[in-house]
């Protein structure tokens, strides 16, 4: 079984926004 590189490539780049949406509303409670 092979794992698609575009459906991977999606989630890192989902992770990606995920992570910079925490770090964004981190900083405006700050």
């Amino acid at each position: 079984m092979k794992s698609t590189p575009k459906t991977f490539q999606r989630k890192l780049i989902l992770y990606n926004l995920l992570i910079v949406i925490c770090i964004a509303s981190a900083v405006s409670f700050f």
